[in-house]
């Protein structure tokens, strides 16, 4: 097997098949222990999408000035990115 499918197998892939092995036992079900290991994932990866949302918000604030930005200095694309970056900047 190649190295890089062993760090794979090794990081990633045996210890969710270990999890899940072990909540199929729990529970007696796999479609249960699926469940349940999805909402446990979605609960530990929650404060990352909450960060995403956050950061998603704040750039649709700032489309209507990247549009007057690009109106204001279109054709020149230096000037709009010095433009860009000023205004993220803030």
């Amino acid at each position: 097997m190649e190295p890089i499918t062993e760090i794979w197998n090794a990081v990633l892939v045996d210890p969710i098949q270990a999890a899940l092995l072990q909540l199929t036992t729990l529970t007696g079900s796999a479609g249960l222990a699926i469940i349940i290991f999805t909402v446990i994932v979605r609960t530990v990866l929650l404060p990352l999408s909450i960060q995403q949302v956050r950061s998603q918000r704040a750039m649709m604030g700032l489309q209507p000035r990247l549009r007057e930005l690009q109106r204001r200095f279109a054709g020149d694309r230096q000037r709009i990115a010095q433009a860009q970056m000023q205004l993220y900047k803030e």
